[in-house]
Formats: C-alpha cells, sequence, structure tokens
C-alpha cells in the first residue's frame, strides 16, 4: 500500500497518502477512499435534483438506460457503485414528483403505465428498452389529458330527454338499452410463489415478467432469496463483502443466514 497510493480515476490522479498501520488488501483500500465524501469518485448516493438538472431537464425525456449509461461514458460524472443507487434515485424522485417514470411502445408513450408523484418500489424501476424518465411538466400535461379523456367519456353518455315528468319521449329519443356487464375478472389480494431453478442468465426476465408486474400491483413487495453458491475456482472475500454484500446492504436487504466453506 505505500508502493500503490496513487490512482489515476478518468482524468483525475488521486494520491490517498501514507495508509494507517494494520494489514489491509489494496481492494479494500481503494473502495473505502474512493467511495469516501473526500474523494467522491465513486458515489453510493445519488439525489434525483442530479438527475432533473443534468439529464431530463433539457429535452423533458430520456431513456433510462440511456441515462444510466452516461455515468459510465462521461468521465466527468461521479461513478454509481451499482446500477441500483441511480434506481432509487430515480424511486425517491418519482415519490416526490420531481420525475416520472414511463414505458414507450412503438414509439409512443403509454400513459396507463406513467408512475409520478407516488410512492414505488424499488423493484418496478429497470433499465431495459422502452423505460423512459419524464419531466414534471410532461408528467402534468400527461395527467391533465388522461383527465381530459375520462370527461369526455361521461359527456357523450346518454341523458334523459327533456320535457315533463310522464311525457313520450320524442322519436329518436329512446334509451339505449344497456349491454350485460361483463364478470370482472378475479383478483388476488395476497400471493405466495416458491419458485426454483431459475438460471442466472434469465434474471433480466425474471425482473421484467416477475417482479414489475407485480411491483405496480402494490408499493410494499419484497422477496427472499436462498443463494447456494458451489465453485471450483471459488469466489474471493473482497467481492463477497464489497460487491455482493455491500449491494445487498445498499437496496436495504439483510442476510438472516450465512455458511462459508
Amino acid at each position: 500500500r505505500r508502493m500503490y497510493h496513487t490512482l489515476r480515476f478518468g482524468e483525475r490522479d488521486i494520491d490517498l497518502g501514507h495508509p494507517v498501520a494494520g494489514a489491509e488488501t489494496l481492494s479494500n483500500w481503494y473502495w473505502r477512499e474512493l467511495t469516501s465524501p473526500d474523494v467522491g469518485a465513486i458515489v453510493t448516493t445519488l439525489h434525483y435534483r442530479m438527475l432533473v438538472n443534468k439529464f431530463i431537464a433539457p429535452n423533458g425525456q430520456i431513456a433510462a438506460a440511456k441515462l444510466l449509461d452516461q455515468f459510465y461514458k462521461d468521465p466527468a460524472l461521479p461513478v454509481p457503485a451499482s446500477e441500483e443507487v441511480v434506481a432509487r434515485a430515480i424511486q425517491l424522485g418519482v415519490q416526490e414528483g420531481a420525475l416520472g417514470l414511463v414505458e414507450v411502445r412503438e414509439g409512443e408513450i403509454d400513459p396507463q403505465t406513467l408512475r409520478y408523484d407516488e410512492a414505488i418500489s424499488l423493484l418496478t424501476i429497470s433499465f431495459d428498452e422502452g423505460v423512459h424518465l419524464l419531466s414534471r411538466e410532461r408528467c402534468e400535461e400527461i395527467r391533465a389529458q388522461m383527465a381530459m379523456e375520462e370527461e369526455g367519456v361521461v359527456a357523450v353518455g346518454w341523458a334523459p330527454p327533456e320535457g315533463p315528468p310522464g311525457a313520450p319521449p320524442e322519436p329518436g329519443d329512446e334509451e339505449t338499452p344497456e349491454e350485460p356487464e361483463e364478470p370482472r375478472e378475479k383478483r388476488y389480494h395476497r400471493v405466495r410463489l416458491v419458485v426454483a431453478d431459475v438460471p442466472v442468465g434469465r434474471i433480466a426476465d425474471v425482473n421484467r415478467g416477475v417482479f414489475i408486474p407485480l411491483g405496480r400491483a402494490t408499493s410494499d413487495l419484497t422477496f427472499q432469496m436462498e443463494i447456494e453458491f458451489d465453485s471450483r475456482e471459488g469466489i474471493s472475500e473482497s467481492t463477497l463483502e464489497n460487491t455482493v454484500k455491500e449491494t445487498l446492504r445498499q437496496i436495504g436487504a439483510r442476510v438472516i443466514e450465512e455458511s462459508l466453506e
């Protein structure tokens, strides 16, 4: 550590100085210093105002995947410790009404998918193709348009003909018989699914087809994972502590049982 204390991070040269006494791996030392407030090269938290001012405000709309990609392309920007850091900033921005989350299908915004000024689960936020972020102004426009369309549906409904009570209706004013109401689809208010043998390469499909639809139905969706890892090469302690467990801590998850060999 006394030899390798100067780092090149993007266009910056960062001197970590002399290490404190005691044994510590280079990876742990680098991670601790780069994520510290003094250096701030890698961030574990982001404020949604940065997303709004830097990316959303100029055009009023940006693809979520493009926004995330900019953090890894632009050396002038801080590097998120994980994509969940950006997702949490989006979550808080939606909750505070500073930005909106919507799906774009065939080039058109689907207003029914708009999430704005409401609490949402972190699992509903993805960086898949078609997911876009909107400015507050665009979200308000969509909400106003939806309200006008709903009022328009009510306005064209049938109204009783004018005239004194009991007067026969004029020709052509007969009431249209109401269509029989379709049976309502059955809804479940408590769901528990135990799933096994999920391939690690299909995690994105699970997020898109399982977690996102369930997260739209409730803002309190949580799930429990059981991870069983068996490898001849093994996994390093630093990867387990600084990547796997650190990611779990950042998203607010708890490790309730652990076995290491």
